[in-house]
């Protein structure tokens, strides 16, 4: 089997021209495709909650931000974030498969702790592991929402630590007190290279008092096929996903002022193994020994393809409670949140490729269960009055838990581990117990126990020093406490039962925004912002040195923080029949959290960088029926300062140098999409939609030189949906991935993994139907 990247061919190149030519002609406020005016086809006002003051119109909001609707939602056929993520200026994601992705927004997501914030309503699910890169960003199943909103630039002063490079809001649909209401959505599908795919989710909302109490009940299941064959264990089509999921709102609404929300989610994923595939590479016929050899690993690559030792199936399960009060006090609104995470993953990988490397040619597994909560209070006032000066302040206290385990042993020619976890100087494999040399399982187990406490004060303030020019003044304080323990259970040879090390550290830090508004005329708006953001600091395992570090590794290290600078204008016309907005900013980034292997990875703030870039997006309803959607990205981000460790002077191997790109960070990212509204018959209508993404290439190391480095191709992603529907039932066919484009969103290599490209699922044909009632 042969696998070639998909390049830039003459056939690509040309799509792409016809593209942005579309993109040109959609993004012009003056295109003579709205010489004739029609106010009834406008788009409806689309409003966003990203200011914390209630639900404002997004044209009017002096802030970069994407909405995207529940209509829109459901016509693009959005279940995950995979779905939607292309539509979103700047976000970017290095994906490797179900429950484990790292967010960038704007090239600021380093791999460290999380830089983009994750929120289900007022739920906090932001994702943090810092011991591999900070991913681990959970996949809650986006149905029956209300929209999405994409925050994008640091929003350090109303959602904080978290939200460094942006922030993404999942907002659902309530309970609604005067309705019985309901949906049921199935789907059918055959993926290439793969097998049958079925989904199915649906709602029901129930008045339990009319006008008063509601309940709203959401639930889904996914039976996703896996489309990548170990070839090593004959394990075909492996990489399945199989997820159930159940939300559940209660909503009490007492009089007009009050309402108090309660919602419990839960979710069940399944994951039969790692989306990736040995691609073709000349590296793979010397991987490099640590003492000097090499060996040849040729036997299991190509297209969809792997050879992994274990069976390196997945579970990731997940329960959020939230609880919200609101109480509108005419000129007031309280906000009172509280929300708790809870999340268990039980992660499996292969660690042969890193016993080979040190001369230990072993097949074995590394299990990492972990376990992680987010405890989340808020509480919040922001007022509405119809004077000047209008103002949002609140507090916040959070606390989280995380329980971390590595555990490393052997595995038989059926990939099944060989026998019970057991560790200690009686199970060792290498015999530093006593036993004979390979007759015991284990090499190594590492616990980690973990707790963070936040406090917060925060508050942004907007002035109207006229009817046309707005000022906001916004400012955060947080102080932040974290512990760890750590043990050393079964190193590799010894010893054994160390003590428990505990450590701590404090943070604590105040980001400030100013931004300045005008509104030109009644179409057109134009804003300048600066915003301070900053990254939770956080420990590292002692004892790191020696390995590949030549040097002392800090046991701590601080919050990143960057400031970012943008210029807006947001405009509509032709009666609401089109919006374009754009963007340019530059962002300063000062003590990168940098991530490094040591065997053990560790993090150290290392350098500095800047971000250039641009963003550019529209809507458009030239005629009745027809809606074109447009985004186009530019995001050049580079190394300003050579990265080394501490003030040391040394650089570390994966150190970007001043001039070097940021890794994983592609320059252009475009999408477009165009929809068709008809009529079939009086009551059936058609629908016709096509979307066009295309993401830049990229590579995985800041360095071009650099051994381990990968570099990821330019791809373009292509669906196609059409079908029928009624006020109360649709029927659609859809293509998803019709170019069958196989895209290298991420690639690894290293000392612990071959050389692999994780990739999306191939061309997937398929059917779905709905009902509501």
């Amino acid at each position: 089997m042969v696998y070639t990247p998909q390049k830039n061919a003459s056939s690509k190149t040309s799509r792409l021209i016809t593209s942005v030519s579309f993109a040109a002609l959609l993004l012009s406020p003056t295109s003579s495709a709205f010489a004739v005016e029609d106010e009834t086809i406008g788009f409806e006002e689309i409003v966003v909650t990203a200011t914390k003051r209630g639900a404002q119109d997004i044209q009017s909001v002096a802030m970069s931000v994407s909405a995207l609707g529940e209509s829109t939602l459901k016509d693009m056929g959005v279940s995950d974030f995979d779905d939607y993520a292309y539509s979103v200026p700047g976000l970017y994601m290095i994906d490797q498969g179900p429950g484990d992705k790292l967010y960038l927004m704007r090239g600021v997501g380093s791999s460290a702790s999380s830089a983009v914030g994750i929120y289900l309503d007022e739920a906090v699910l932001t994702g943090n592991n810092p011991e591999d890169g900070g991913g681990r960003n959970v996949d809650i199943k986006v149905y029956d929402m209300q929209q999405i909103e994409a925050l994008r630039g640091p929003q350090g002063t109303l959602y904080g630590a978290s939200s460094f490079g942006g922030t993404i809001k999942m907002i659902t649909n309530k309970p609604n007190p005067s309705a019985t209401e309901g949906y049921v959505d199935g789907t059918l599908s055959q993926t290439k290279d793969g097998g049958t795919n079925y989904i199915v989710h649906g709602m029901v909302n129930l008045p339990i008092v009319e006008d008063k109490f509601a309940v709203r009940v959401v639930g889904w299941h996914h039976d996703e096929s896996g489309f990548i064959d170990n070839l090593r264990l004959g394990n075909e089509d492996y990489n399945t996903e199989k997820t159930t999921g159940l939300r559940t709102m209660l909503r009490f609404e007492p009089n007009e002022k009050m309402s108090l929300t309660a919602m419990w989610v839960h979710q069940q994923m399944d994951i039969g193994g790692r989306q990736r595939f040995f691609h073709e590479d000349p590296k793979r016929a010397a991987i490099p020994l640590a003492d000097g050899s090499t060996v040849d690993n040729t036997e299991y690559q190509g297209d969809l393809v792997n050879g992994d030792y274990i069976l390196d199936a997945s579970t990731d399960n997940s329960d959020i409670y939230s609880i919200t009060l609101d109480y509108d006090f005419d000129t007031l609104k309280l906000t009172a949140a509280s929300s708790y995470f809870d999340r268990e993953v039980n992660y499996w990988f292969d660690s042969t490729p890193i016993l080979v490397y040190f001369g230990l040619p072993v097949p074995a597994y590394t299990n990492q269960p972990q376990q992680r909560s987010i405890w989340s209070n808020e509480i919040r006032l922001a007022s509405d009055y119809d004077g000047p000066i209008n103002f949002v302040v609140g507090a916040l206290y959070a606390e989280e838990k995380r329980d971390w385990e590595v555990r490393v042993a052997t595995v038989g020619a059926d990939g099944a581990p060989t026998g019970p976890w057991v560790f200690g100087p009686d199970h060792d494999y290498l015999g530093a117990g006593g036993t004979p040399f390979g007759q015991e399982p284990s090499f190594f187990h590492r616990t980690i126990d973990g707790k963070m406490t936040q406090t917060a004060l925060f508050g942004e303030v907007t002035f109207d020093i006229s009817d046309k020019l707005t000022a906001i003044a916004g400012m955060r304080y947080f102080d932040s406490n974290i512990s760890e323990t750590r043990q050393l259970v079964h190193g590799f040879g010894g010893p054994f039962n160390q003590p428990k090390l505990e450590d701590e550290a404090s943070f604590n830090k105040t980001t400030f925004k100013g931004s300045l508004s005008y509104q030109a005329t009644d179409n057109m708006m134009v804003f300048f912002t600066v915003a301070q953001g900053f990254r939770q600091g956080g420990l590292n395992p002692p004892g790191l040195e020696g390995g590949f570090v030549d040097t002392e590794i800090p046991t701590r290290y601080k919050s990143d923080d960057i400031v970012n600078y943008e210029l807006g204008i947001k405009t509509e016309g032709f009666d609401g029949r089109l919006t374009f907005n754009a963007t340019v900013y530059h962002t300063d980034w000062d003590d990168i959290q940098a991530r490094e292997y040591n065997v053990t990875p560790f993090i150290v703030n290392a350098g500095a960088g800047r971000v250039n870039g641009f963003e550019l997006e529209s809507a458009a309803r030239p005629m009745e029926g027809l809606t074109l959607t447009g985004m186009l990205s530019y995001t050049d981000a580079k190394i300003t300062e050579t990265q080394t460790i501490g003030d040391s002077g040394v650089e570390f191997r994966d150190s970007g140098r001043a001039g070097d790109p940021f890794f994983n960070v592609p320059k252009w990212n475009l999408n477009l999409a165009a929809q068709k509204d008809f009529p079939v018959t009086n009551e059936l209508d058609g629908m016709v939609r096509v979307d066009f993404s295309h993401v830049g290439k990229t590579r995985t190391k800041y360095r071009a030189d650099h051994p381990y480095n990968q570099n990821l191709a330019a791809y373009s992603l292509m669906n196609l949906r059409a079908g029928v529907r009624t006020e109360n039932w649709q029927v659609m066919l859809f293509v998803n991935n019709l170019l069958n484009t196989r895209a290298e969103i991420n690639k690894v290599y290293f000392e612990q993994e071959d050389p692999a490209t994780f990739t999306n699922r191939p061309r997937t044909i398929g059917v779905n139907a709905s009902y509501n009632f």
